[in-house]
């Protein structure tokens, strides 16, 4: 694991600049191959071949150069199977079999790994760079192409030590943002950089830039006799998937919420090993809502695991720089600063994590799933009865804090009904995004098209011919995954060096279970049924029959408690003049219906909020290279007065 950086060309100072703003995902090791047309660096952290694993690597005539960020799960056998072939190898590291898999294959190299993986090959013979990210998008890689010439980096701090990269918003990715809490890949929210999509390949050859797809979900119907079949395959291929990420030089633990999905792999892990670390983080009172650590603490009572709890005490006014700091750009999921809390905890005990992250995705475990069933049944009522229950069901509270069964209850209610009276298509739109075409217009006036309703519903009839769930799953497993899931995993992970693994998100895995007729995973109001009846033997009752939680933030919470004048003072008509995008009057409106109870705005004005801090860090103060500093000392720096609580 570790942060990659370089471009075509040469430029030593530029070169170690890039490369020392990812120290944070690679403080063990450095790297670099300066060529006469290539410039390739590395900061590493070292989980296999602890000593000889430099990077970059080479083959045996040094004609070709890789550094990798990720981890290939399958190298010891794709290494014996090169070595049958005559190539030799002089570490026991990983990242060697990619170069010598690039001799053998070519391009196709990257369909024989199994892993998660950003990849940068140089050909010096036919003066080549090529880049790889796996097939979900587990690892980030972003890139600058113009001139004939090319950039690349894990993260994108590390392309705007380029002196020719501008600053630039692109307010289309920020229409997405507003939609979606995140920017979908090929985008970010710089107008000169873009982010490699999963699956795919970049080739920069004879100064031309091509991208191809390598790798996408097939629509295929897999024979099995019965669910108990299909049941005992997904526990096997979940067992390997889990072992595999299992295999390091360095001490491994793994995140454990007391959820199906983390606990299935604590499980797993513990047939592996005798005393396997878990780590738990909780959020204010138990009856919040918003804490599970006694659901995790039954869990690792039940495997024997070397527990470890976090209760998060913080001051969010000073942490949030820190966690945008990371991201680069604008990230609206709350979630994130947790995680990030939970991996620095984790990070104090062991260099290597697994995570549950992909289960809901792979396995249809999200409720808006049911929601698409449930809109099948309410479209079938008479519409006087449609009528009655909609009515019904808008009249319900709002809630603006706390978490509770009943809090969730009622707010997946209210979500159902925005779009139980739309298609199929419409209505899982309306359910993942937070602002439609028509309200992110009137926040961003004078943008007239963003793109992302088409994007997602590119998506959605991408699988012609499946049912609605299995097409909505795709196209989690397209954009939200990679774009929320994977990257606040990603990038809160590696802000302290730590290697987070993700089982569910073994393509394998994912292939066979995409293969498997959808009532498998839903039926009635049961979802994850294949997983539940592949765990049944497992894992404890308790855990099977829990109904789904979230590892959630108190967002709204944050906004009315310490963030509060923070906020005020951010959405000032002159504050929000100094940045020149989003429209103080609908804030305002977004405000009062917040506010008043009206509406639950908590995750909107979440996202507005987080938006405006970052363009002061990264646009208007030039803070890429310092996150170290305070909400309050940014926003007094520009003339506006808050005090944070």
């Amino acid at each position: 694991m570790c942060g990659i950086a370089g471009f075509t060309g040469s430029d030593p100072d530029l070169l170690r600049r890039m490369t020392e703003r990812l120290v944070h995902r690679g403080p063990d090791d450095m790297g670099y191959y300066e060529g006469a047309h290539v410039s390739l660096g590395m900061r590493r952290l070292s989980i296999i071949d602890v000593e000889g694993g430099h990077q970059p690597l080479t083959n045996e005539t040094k004609s070709i150069w890789t550094v990798f960020n990720g981890e290939i799960y399958n190298f010891v056998e794709l290494r014996k199977e090169l070595e049958s072939k005559g190539h030799t190898f002089s570490t026991n590291s990983d990242t060697e079999v990619i170069v010598h898999l690039y001799e053998e294959w070519g391009d196709d190299f990257v369909n024989h790994l199994n892993g998660m993986f950003a990849v940068a090959i140089w050909d010096e013979p036919r003066q080549r760079l090529l880049l790889a990210r796996d097939r979900l998008g587990i690892k980030p890689v972003y890139y600058v192409a113009r001139g004939g010439r090319i950039w690349f980096a894990s993260e994108i701090k590390s392309l705007l030590c380029v002196p020719t990269v501008t600053r630039d918003i692109d307010a289309e990715s920020l229409l997405q943002y507003l939609s979606l809490q995140y920017i979908p890949a090929d985008r970010t929210i710089f107008d000169d950089i873009n982010s490699l999509r999963p699956g795919h390949l970049l080739v920069f050859e004879g100064r031309e830039l091509q991208i191809r797809q390598y790798w996408d979900l097939q629509s295929r119907t897999c024979v099995v006799n019965s669910e108990g079949e299909a049941a005992e395959a997904v526990l096997e291929k979940l067992r390997a998937a889990v072992r595999s990420r299992m295999v390091s030089d360095v001490p491994v633990g793994a995140f454990l919420s007391g959820g199906l999905d983390s606990s299935a792999i604590v499980a797993l892990m513990s047939e592996c090993s005798s005393k396997v670390a878990t780590f738990s983080m909780g959020f204010g009172a138990e009856d919040s809502g918003f804490s599970e650590l006694a659901h995790a603490r039954k869990v690792a009572e039940a495997f024997g695991t070397d527990h470890h709890e976090c209760v998060a005490d913080f001051r969010i006014a000073d942490l949030l720089p820190q966690v945008l700091w990371h991201f680069d750009q604008p990230f609206g999921n709350s979630t994130s600063v947790l995680v990030y809390l939970l991996s620095e905890f984790t990070s104090k005990h062991v260099k290597v994590a697994l995570s549950g992250t992909g289960g809901d995705e792979v396995f249809m475990g999200y409720p808006r799933y049911l929601g698409l069933s449930l809109g099948r049944l309410y479209r079938r009522l008479p519409q006087a009865a449609r009528w009655a229950l909609s009515s019904g069901i808008k009249r319900l509270p709002e809630f603006t804090s706390g978490n509770t069964p009943m809090m969730r209850l009622t707010k997946r209610m209210r979500r159902f009904a925005q779009g139980c009276e739309l298609d199929e298509e419409e209505a899982y739109l309306t359910w993942v995004t937070y602002f439609n075409a028509r309200e992110r217009r009137k926040l961003v006036p004078g943008v007239d098209d963003d793109g992302v309703d088409a994007l997602l519903m590119g998506y959605l009839g991408a699988g012609a011919g499946q049912g609605i769930q299995d097409r909505a799953s795709y196209l989690d497993l397209k954009s939200y995954l990679p774009g929320n899931q994977l990257e606040y995993m990603d990038k809160m992970s590696m802000a302290w060096s730590l290697e987070t693994r993700v089982p569910f998100c073994d393509h394998e895995l994912l292939e066979y279970s995409a293969s498997l007729p959808h009532e498998y995973k839903i039926k009635g109001w049961e979802t994850k049924r294949v997983l539940k009846r592949a765990c049944k033997e497992l894992l404890p009752r308790s855990v099977l029959s829990r109904r789904k939680v979230g590892f959630d933030a108190p967002a709204g919470a944050w906004l009315q408690g310490g963030l509060r004048s923070v906020c005020e003072g951010l959405f000032s008509e002159k504050s929000l003049a100094q940045t020149g995008f989003i429209d103080h009057g609908e804030v305002r409106k977004l405000m009062d219906l917040h506010q008043r109870g009206q509406r639950d705005l908590s995750q909107q004005i979440w996202s507005i909020f987080v938006f405006e801090i970052w363009y002061r860090m990264y646009v208007m103060a030039d803070l890429s290279d310092r996150p170290d500093f305070s909400l309050t000392e940014l926003l007094n720096a520009k003339g506006i007065s808050v005090r944070a609580a």
